[in-house]
């Protein structure tokens, strides 16, 4: 502040305050409030914002948040929304929630007989020699396994191994009404050791149906050594 005298008057004149200087200043009312001597920011100021890694400097009332691989952002009124991208449908090759080939698969003595004998099978050679599998003991045995799959699996492939005179047999996946015995469609079916990959109805629907392999019938000594289903999981 400066003050002086000449003819008689006295001035006081105010400096402006400057960062090495104090004096007169003056505030951005975009910015700050002033009321009873006091001077408060308003709520709305926004000076850093602090991220994993790193921080950055907001623009004069203004900031950025910017989507990336996989993430979209959308502002309107005060909020802002961030939103993951279905990797299936964007394009891109990011792997968030991305949908993958998966297997599901089981052994031999996952088959049971279900005609005209229920009884004539071996399962397996003992712990001693480690072998898996289901034998038939009599001739035109029919197998059934059952299948699970987690729910709104899409199965792109299926087949059933087997050796000896078991190939010349067949094998079909059957979609089968939960609660009733009705099979409502086949979904894929070949010979014994081939792979289809031809498949009706893809999506399982545990709500509404059961899934089971099926053979055609087997006679001594043929073995199912297992099956293999392969799907994918469709992200909503």
């Amino acid at each position: 502040m400066d003050v002086c005298y000449a003819s008689g008057t006295a001035t006081i004149a105010g400096e402006n305050a400057t960062i090495t200087n104090k004096g007169i200043a003056s505030f951005a009312t975009a910015d700050f409030v002033v009321g009873s001597g006091a001077v408060n920011l308003k709520a709305d100021v926004c000076k850093t914002i602090d991220g994993d890694a790193g921080t950055a400097t907001a623009a004069v009332h203004n900031f950025d948040i910017l989507g990336g691989t996989g993430i979209s952002t959308a502002g309107a009124n005060n909020d802002i929304t961030i939103t993951s991208t279905h990797a299936s449908t964007d394009g891109s090759s990011h792997s968030l929630l991305a949908n993958k080939t998966s297997y599901w698969s089981c052994g031999g003595s996952n088959f049971h007989a279900i005609h005209p004998d229920t009884n004539q099978i071996i399962y397996g050679e003992g712990s001693n020699n480690g072998e898996e599998f289901c034998k038939a003991e009599a001739n035109m045995l029919e197998f059934v396994a059952p299948v699970f799959l987690p729910h709104g699996a899409i199965v792109t492939g299926a087949i059933v191994y087997g050796d000896g005179g078991a190939t010349a047999e067949s094998w079909s996946l059957m979609r089968v009404v939960i609660n009733d015995s009705t099979k409502d469609s086949d979904m894929a079916a070949a010979g014994i050791g081939t792979e289809d990959t031809t498949i009706s109805n893809a999506t399982i629907d545990n709500s509404a149906y059961k899934y089971v392999f099926y053979t055609s019938t087997l006679d001594t000594n043929d073995r199912i050594l297992g099956a293999r289903i392969t799907y994918t999981t469709d992200y909503d």
